[in-house]
């Protein structure tokens, strides 16, 4: 894909998300067998490249995700879509979880998602941090052309910032 064509793909998904009534719904109790399930879809292909999937690990490490809270349910025309979590550190907003089930891709969708937790950042002054995994490109990729910058690289991890 050129540049230019990437552009305009960018900008058709931009003026997409734009027409969407997405919704953030707080997570019950009742939404973590669908936490759980768009974690493992989300990155079960990832995690299997990097580590090897252990089904009772992830379940376990997804769980205690879900229990730390900060979780929304992402909504789209009463369809949940994906999740979104993020925690307002002292000085920064940490974007902890964007997951957006596959059917759901490529239409803007975490485009939309994410200018929510950028505008909360902005409105109190901070940056936003996220990390994503190393073999994850593409979602690293998906950030720099949002704006973010790789801060940091560890094994596991690519460690992005936006600075607002």
């Amino acid at each position: 894909m050129s540049k230019r064509s990437g552009l305009e793909k960018l900008a058709t998904e931009h003026a997409e998300s734009a027409k969407m009534n997405v919704q953030y719904i707080p997570v019950q109790e009742k939404d973590s067998s669908f936490f759980v399930h768009v974690h493992h879809v989300a990155y079960r292909k990832i995690i299997e490249e990097m580590f090897g999937w252990d089904e009772c690990f992830q379940d376990k490490q997804t769980n205690q995700a879900f229990d730390l809270g900060g979780i929304n349910v992402i909504k789209l025309q009463n369809e949940k879509v994906g999740i979104v979590g993020w925690e307002d550190r002292s000085d920064y907003l940490w974007l902890k979880d964007l997951y957006v089930l596959p059917e759901y891709q490529g239409r803007g969708i975490g485009s939309r998602v994410l200018d929510t937790p950028i505008q909360k950042a902005r409105s109190f002054g901070k940056d936003i941090h996220l990390r994503t995994l190393r073999a994850n490109i593409c979602v690293k990729e998906w950030y720099e052309r949002r704006g973010f910058i790789v801060d940091e690289i560890t094994d596991i991890h690519w460690k992005m910032v936006m600075y607002t």
